[in-house]
């Protein structure tokens, strides 16, 4: 079962210097990074499946400061995160 408390524990110690503490892409590291940290709330964003949050948390983005968690993150915790993401910006499908 998935725990968005503890995922929140995870974004907090992870996530939040780069995404921000709304998941708005405007945390305190965000401002000197060359590609910008993504938006959650963006349609484009919402519209991203479990699978592929997984898959970028899991493997990073290339050409961007998202890197690889698939290393430091159990199977668990990364389902936990999403919960907690999701949270922050429920899952809107596009049509």
């Amino acid at each position: 079962m998935n725990n968005p408390l503890e995922g929140k524990v995870l974004y907090q110690t992870h996530c939040l210097r780069c995404h921000g503490s709304l998941g708005d892409g405007k945390g305190p590291d965000a401002a000197s990074l060359t590609v910008p940290p993504r938006d959650f709330h963006t349609p484009e964003s919402t519209a991203k499946n479990e699978y592929e949050l997984r898959s970028i948390i899991i493997w990073g983005l290339v050409f961007s400061p998202m890197h690889n968690w698939g290393y430091r993150l159990t199977s668990q915790e990364i389902r936990n995160l999403i919960s907690y993401i999701r949270q922050l910006a429920t899952y809107q499908p596009r049509i």
